[in-house]
């Protein structure tokens, strides 16, 4: 990869982190609502230059239909193709759609922290198990992204949390959900998590139930880049191969160095 290119897809995250910070260098502490819709908004009009014309973004929830009780959290950021099924609600940003239309979601946070990851993790696996009636949830890419990451993050120290976190979200008495169904740990986590100023992380699943390896990267400024094309390869594999591909073959030849892999394991 040349350096111009290198800088080129630093600057994404750069482009978000800059943008971002002027809410807050406004109104400091206030309004942490508005802040926070603010960078979903942010993500959401930058996904929306790279996506395909036929896929739309929204946010939202995702319901199988007959099901009243089978409705997911609101999921920041909803990629959707109307072309599979149109939503059941779509109005002002806001979409109610079925399980067959979702292509992928994601959860946007400002600092990756144990609280912050494990309400971003709870929603993807709620979401992900409403999937699971209708499709194959491993189809689905999904994306737990942060903006900032403490100054302290190694990928070691990234690793004990990710690691605690889900320990927390499937306590033993949560395992029964895997022994009477075919869902699996892997199809019930990110796809990956980005954090913009840091590491990526991918969740690969090894073939069983309770356990699935992770891979940490320590990307720095190109984080949001190497979560961007794994979405872009998803959506050629899974949804028809309309993205253009010398995009993310610029992104893939990225070096990122050796990753941190290591296993994650349910008690069971």
């Amino acid at each position: 990869m040349s350096p111009d290119d290198a800088a080129y897809l630093s600057s994404w995250s750069s482009e978000l982190l800059a943008r971002a910070d002027r809410v807050r260098q406004l109104i400091g502490d206030a309004h942490w609502l508005s802040d926070g819709h603010h960078k979903e908004s942010l993500i959401r009009e930058f996904l929306g230059r790279y996506l395909p014309n036929n896929l739309s973004i929204s946010t939202g929830f995702v319901r199988a239909a007959g099901q009243e009780t089978k409705c997911s959290p609101e999921i920041d950021i909803l990629i959707l193709d109307p072309a599979k099924h149109p939503p059941f609600f779509n109005e002002g940003g806001l979409s109610i759609v079925p399980p067959s239309s979702v292509v992928a979601h994601y959860e946007i946070k400002t600092m990756f922290t144990k609280p912050y990851l494990l309400a971003a993790l709870t929603t993807i696996a709620e979401t992900q198990s409403i999937l699971t009636a209708s499709v194959n949830p491993e189809t689905i890419w999904r994306c737990a992204c942060f903006y900032k990451t403490p100054d302290s993050r190694s990928p070691q120290s990234i690793e004990k949390t990710i690691k605690e976190t889900i320990s927390e979200l499937f306590p033993p008495e949560k395992t029964e959900l895997f022994e009477k169904t075919s869902i699996n740990l892997a199809s019930l986590l990110p796809t990956c998590i980005s954090t913009m100023d840091g590491c990526v992380i991918f969740f690969v699943p090894d073939g069983s139930k309770y356990t699935c390896l992770m891979k940490i990267f320590d990307a720095k400024g190109n984080s949001l880049a190497c979560a961007i094309s794994d979405m872009f390869s998803s959506i050629r594999c899974n949804y028809g191969g309309s993205v253009v591909a010398e995009l993310d073959d610029m992104i893939e030849s990225l070096d990122l160095g050796k990753p941190l892999i290591t296993t994650i394991e349910l008690n069971v």
